[in-house]
C-alpha cells in the first residue's frame, strides 16, 4: 500500500510525520479556538488595533444603530381564508412574526 500523496518528495518516514505534525497541529487550533476561545481575543486585538478602540464597543454599537433603524411594530393585514388554500397554509402564511 502506497502511502498518500502529499506532493512533497518524501520518505515513508518522513510523509507520517508530516501528516502526524498536521493532526496536531488542526487538534490544538481546534482546542484553542473551542476551549480557551482564542478567536475572539485575537479579533478584539487586530479590532482595536485597526480602528482603535475595542472592538466590543463597535459592534455594539452597529447593533445599536440597526435596532434604532428597525420598526418596532409591523401592521399586517387581517387574517382572511382565500377559497381554494388550506387553512393551515394561510394560517402559516399570515401568522404574526
Amino acid at each position: 500500500m502506497e502511502p498518500l500523496h502529499t506532493g512533497l518528495a518524501l520518505g515513508l518516514y518522513a510523509t507520517v510525520f508530516y501528516w502526524a505534525s498536521l493532526v496536531m497541529l488542526s487538534l490544538t487550533v481546534a482546542y484553542l479556538v473551542a476551549v480557551k476561545r482564542v478567536h475572539a481575543k485575537t479579533l478584539s486585538l487586530l479590532g482595536s488595533a485597526l480602528f482603535g478602540g475595542t472592538a466590543r464597543s463597535a459592534i455594539a454599537a452597529s447593533k445599536a444603530a440597526q435596532a434604532a433603524a428597525v420598526p418596532t411594530k409591523v401592521e399586517l393585514p387581517q387574517k382572511t381564508v382565500a377559497g381554494d388554500t388550506d387553512e393551515f397554509l394561510m394560517a402559516q402564511i399570515l401568522r404574526r412574526v
